[in-house]
């Protein structure tokens, strides 16, 4: 568990889920930010959890990072309720999630802030995943999750 400035509160322990996992969007809010730190094939990924609001209530997700803390390994989304085959298409097509894969967090312009986002109109498919037809607003709170959500790590992101 880290705080915003990238300073370890609690370090967890192999598997993750006596620290981490039992966090939520509250303590999120309160500046507690959960890291899980995984290797996969050899290679570090660092796993990031984000909280936001679709159409009709709470989504969440895990945005899985490669080692140089600006690439997508992998996205995993839920939602508490949105519309079945519009919203909900953030948690039930894993070919929509697979899209986020490859994608960057920053633009390569400024890496100040997160790009990474759902578009209606992709301008720059480096950092930008085409958003879901018909679930506008869903598509829009996802791209403010990980964006706001994200941003709470930059100082974390920051360190190479």
């Amino acid at each position: 568990i880290i705080d915003e400035q990238g300073q370890t509160l609690q370090k967890g322990t192999a598997g993750g889920e006596a620290d981490g996992f039992k966090l939520n969007g509250g303590d999120f809010k309160a500046g507690k930010l959960a890291l899980f730190i995984c290797n996969v094939e050899g290679k570090r990924k660092y796993v990031i959890p984000v909280y936001g609001m679709g159409l009709w209530g709470g989504i969440s997700g895990y945005i899985a990072l490669d080692e140089d803390k600006s690439t997508v390994y992998g996205a995993y989304f839920n939602h508490e309720s949105e519309t079945a085959g519009l919203g909900a298409e953030i948690k039930d097509s894993k070919e929509w999630q697979d899209k986020f894969c490859g994608k960057r967090l920053f633009a390569a312009s400024d890496t100040t802030k997160i790009a990474l986002a759902v578009a209606k109109k992709v301008e720059d498919p480096s950092t930008q995943v085409d958003g879901i037809t018909g679930a506008t607003l869903t598509s829009n709170g996802v791209t403010e999750m990980l964006q706001g959500g994200l941003t709470k790590y930059m100082k974390f992101l920051s360190v190479k």
